[in-house]
């Protein structure tokens, strides 16, 4: 048997950049229990919290990647708390770890460790040959003291400590504040803003002849992984990629990656760091047989994808200005160039809800004036488009929100004339399928008769100039299908309300693009889901669910069928689809799908087993969330899409649900905090009462 099977580990940092992807190697090890000690419930620091911890938790194995990092302008401007604080919490939980009888003890030290003039590659012998390079020697040194402090414990104890050197790290997750991220997140973000702002050149620190080495976070975790389970020795062992790159050579990259093509200044008042640092991995490919799998141009694309798609889900919390390494300038004798649609202008139906919300900051980053049509309530809702909306009596407001109903035609049809705009997309709806039973006059009301209203008032519009309408349709129209997988040819067999009102909503724009010779074109989209997901529907309520669960806000979840088959997508990838029909010469109808079926069992998985809970545990059928008629298999062929947009789905389900999980884990959080804070508000309260 192997080790880590059956074993209850501690991971210190587990729930961070690298921690999150360790504990997800690790699990492949079948561990009896990982367990994840937080920051804020628990202070390394503190030895009576250590203490505390470990003789609760009584782990077998513990990775201590806990440690507090930060680029060289961080290092520089804190030395004492990184040396203190990075040793002390090293120190407090090997020597608790030893006193309770841990099996192992695996510790994360630094390449910053090694002598400022290493000679290339680093190999571990050369580790006590000097003095680290003096930006990052006070990190470094506090680091190394682990590997001592393992070292002498194993001589005097026989304890099972090992240390483990990783190089410069990247990937997905990554750091991007700021006030301490590493080099690769630095000059993603800057090459981006860069990008998206048009301006003329991006300032890097340093002369650009400095050379690093990086590997790709899961591979790291994948070699922390078999060091846990297979390494042995009391000798230090790197971990990296063996690939050597100039800084230079590195934003030049990053550059192309992100679509920044400007020009690159040095400023060579600030430093370079150490000269070069490229490790000799030859150890770690004998011992463990390591290797790093991920290119380093993949690794960049999709370290700047995740941060793309962060920064819209809003779960990555970054300024806009100053960052570790590099500062952007734009350009002051000229203005930057308007997007290619500036001036064209929108109309949304359903912005506030979640296509809508990714569809007004698609068409905003275009140039598109947008018009949104939100209903009259006593409550706000548009919490979804807030970081869009700006006071309508600034200068250079683009997003404009109306009050009115889609089912109030003549409502519907002043609105159009009076925003002439070019394109109308009808997203609004009462989109709950199971809802949809309880409410079928009302369903068909919002969605036929709304989707009526929004035709004839373009139709109107068309007569004094052209509009373009996009209908949202929906792959419940399928229904019972009659073949797998479905195109736009299928025919349509709807089994709820919602389906029946979305058929007609379908034809009548077909019909209207016919008879009055209008743009009119329909997007039947399959399931697609976001963080901005409602929290009623399935997927968002699985992620939901299973964050507040793991934070112990919530102990069940109460489902209907598990076996149910559905093509999901992300959201965000499927504004786009709905962007490119409205751009296309001729109206037309399109699938939009990402071609993959999975059963709702499926999505359990994936989205508790990110946070390492098994959903069995969990998760209660009630007959109640059975719909009357069900949809059992739902599966698209998107190939018309593909060939005629370009489009494709470019999401995984998997990737989705981290996303989904991740951005609710942050409001899981949120919601915990609050509820503390209330807990101590009422005991003070009750103690100022009895004190009285």
């Amino acid at each position: 048997m192997r080790f880590l099977t059956g074993k209850r580990i501690l991971v210190t940092g587990g729930a961070g950049f690298l921690g999150s992807q360790v504990c997800r190697e690790l699990k492949e090890f079948s561990p009896a229990d990982i367990i994840v000690p937080r920051s804020v419930e628990h202070d390394l620091r503190q030895p009576s919290v250590v203490r505390e911890l470990l003789q609760e938790k009584k782990p077998d194995v513990i990775v201590h990647l806990a440690a507090v990092v930060g680029g060289i302008g961080a290092n520089r401007e804190n030395p004492g708390r990184y040396f203190y604080e990075n040793a002390v919490m090293a120190i407090h939980l090997m020597e608790e770890a030893r006193r309770i009888g841990v099996k192992k003890f695996v510790s994360i030290g630094t390449i910053c460790s090694y002598p400022k003039f290493t000679p290339v590659p680093f190999q571990e012998d050369e580790l006590w040959n000097g003095y680290p390079e003096e930006t990052n020697a006070a990190y470094g040194l506090a680091k190394k003291m682990l590997l001592v402090q393992g070292q002498a414990y194993r001589q005097q104890y026989g304890f099972n400590a090992i240390t483990l050197l990783p190089v410069n790290l990247y990937g997905p997750g990554d750091n991007f504040d700021p006030s301490s991220s590493h080099v690769i997140p630095a000059l993603i973000k800057k090459a981006l803003e860069a990008r998206d702002s048009n301006a003329s050149h991006v300032e890097v620190w340093g002369t650009g002849t400095a050379s690093r080495e990086f590997l790709f976070v899961r591979d790291a975790a994948r070699g922390i992984a078999l060091a846990a389970e297979n390494y042995e020795s009391a000798e230090p062992l790197n971990l990296g990629s063996g690939q050597e790159i100039t800084i230079k050579e590195l934003i030049t990259l990053i550059c192309d990656v992100c679509g920044f093509h400007g020009e690159i200044r040095w400023d060579r008042s600030k430093p370079d760091g150490q000269p070069r640092r490229c490790l000799d991995v030859s150890r770690a490919k004998h011992e463990l047989g390591f290797e790093a799998l991920t290119s380093f141009r993949d690794g960049l694309e999709e370290t700047a994808k995740w941060y793309q798609e962060s920064t819209t889900t809003g779960n990555t919390p970054v300024k806009n200005k100053g960052i570790g390494n590099v500062r952007i300038a734009t350009p002051k004798t000229e203005a930057a160039p308007k997007p290619s649609h500036a001036g064209r202008r929108a109309l949304i139906t359903g912005i506030t809800g979640q296509d809508g919300s990714y569809l007004a900051e698609l068409l905003l980053e275009k140039g598109y004036e947008v018009h949104g049509l939100i209903r009259r309530s006593s409550t706000f809702g548009t919490e979804r488009i807030a970081h869009l909306y700006r006071d309508p009596h600034e200068s250079d407001t683009r997003l404009f929100l109306h009050y009115a109903d889609l089912t109030d035609g003549l409502n519907i049809n002043n609105l159009v004339l009076d925003t002439e705009p070019d394109e109308i997309y009808n997203l609004g709806a009462q989109s709950h399928v199971r809802v949809s039973f309880d409410q079928p006059c009302y369903t068909v009301q919002t969605v036929a008769i709304g989707s009526l209203n929004v035709l004839e008032a373009a139709r109107q519009l068309n007569k004094k100039k052209e509009v373009r309408v996009y209908q949202a349709s929906s792959s419940e129209m399928f229904g019972d299908v009659l073949e797998t997988p479905q195109r736009e040819t299928t025919p349509f067999r709807p089994q709820s309300p919602y389906g029946c009102a979305k058929v007609y909503a379908f034809h009548q724009t077909v019909n209207h693009r016919h008879a009055y010779d209008m743009f009119a074109c329909n997007g039947i989209l399959f399931n697609h889901e976001s963080p901005r997901r409602g929290e009623t529907f399935v997927t968002r309520k699985i992620t939901r669910a299973a964050a507040r669960i793991k934070m112990g806000l919530q102990n069940k979840l109460f489902l209907g069928n598990l076996d149910a088959k559905r093509d999901w997508g992300y959201a965000k990838d499927y504004v786009e689809a709905m962007w490119l029909m409205m751009q296309h010469d001729e109206p037309d109808d399109f699938v939009i799908a990402t071609g993959e079926t999975h059963t709702i069992r499926e999505f359990l998985e994936l989205a508790f087993g990110h946070l390492f809970l098994d959903w069995n545990s969990f998760v209660e059928i009630d007959p109640r969330y059975f719909r009357p008629t069900e949809v059992n298999l739902l599966l698209g062929d998107c190939s018309k899409a593909r060939d005629v947009l370009g489009w494709s789905a470019k999401t995984s389900l998997n990737e989705l649900a981290r996303l989904m999980v991740d951005a609710d884990m942050t409001m899981a959080e949120q919601e915990l905090f609050r509820e503390e804070q209330e807990t101590k508000r009422r005991s003070k309260k009750k103690r100022l009462e009895s004190a009285s």
